[in-house]
């Protein structure tokens, strides 16, 4: 581990060449095995931990991306690693903060390799829309999206919405591409690339 994680990690997201997926211990685990991280589509039948709202599943598998392929068809990363989703669900007990891992993708080295598309927020959200590539990040609004501290209060929408612009990237991806890996202690028998701890993260 290392020292002053916390300001690693704020290096990270403000280098503005990073995206985060958010994932569990036993997904993880089948990303190993298998060797790629696949999207939702790809695993339809196959077993994996699902903490997702049922509507917005709903809603994310009708949505449909400018290339016509289903959103489902893509892999959701985010631009900062402490989504308001996995909090909520770390303060009600749903997921233990210690079997959450975050998958690093530098997309400063791969973006060209992947058809991608991001979006100021969720897709499905009412207030959503597309900013174009990988290439149009800077237009997003940075202050939300680089704190740490935001306020656990979620019925501020402006500091919620804004900090969940998605980068959504074709699957599936080897696992070889993830750089570093942000994880619990007891999950880091499986790789070295381990920058942080997700107690740096999540608090």
């Amino acid at each position: 581990m290392f020292e002053n994680q916390m300001s690693i990690m704020n290096e990270i997201v403000s280098q503005r060449r990073y995206c985060f997926h958010i994932t569990t211990l036993d997904s993880y685990s089948q990303i190993i095995q298998t060797g790629y991280l696949m999207s939702r589509n790809n695993l339809s039948k196959k077993k994996h931990d699902d903490y997702s709202d049922s509507d917005l599943i709903q809603k994310r598998s009708l949505f449909n991306l400018p290339n016509g392929m289903k959103l489902q068809d893509y892999i959701p990363f985010y631009l900062n690693p402490k989504q308001p989703m996995f909090s909520r669900l770390i303060d009600k007990s749903i997921v233990k903060k210690n079997d959450i891992v975050v998958l690093v993708l530098d997309m400063s080295k791969y973006h060209n390799q992947f058809s991608n598309y991001l979006y100021n927020t969720n897709p499905v959200y009412d207030n959503s829309f597309l900013l174009g590539d990988w290439n149009s990040r800077f237009n997003l609004d940075w202050q939300y999206i680089d704190s740490f501290t935001y306020t656990r209060d979620f019925t501020h929408k402006h500091t919620t919405w804004k900090r969940q612009a998605e980068v959504c990237i074709e699957s599936p991806i080897s696992i070889e591409y993830f750089d570093v890996i942000i994880s619990s202690i007891h999950t880091c028998h499986n790789t070295n690339k381990i920058i942080a701890s997700i107690e740096e993260v999540y608090g």
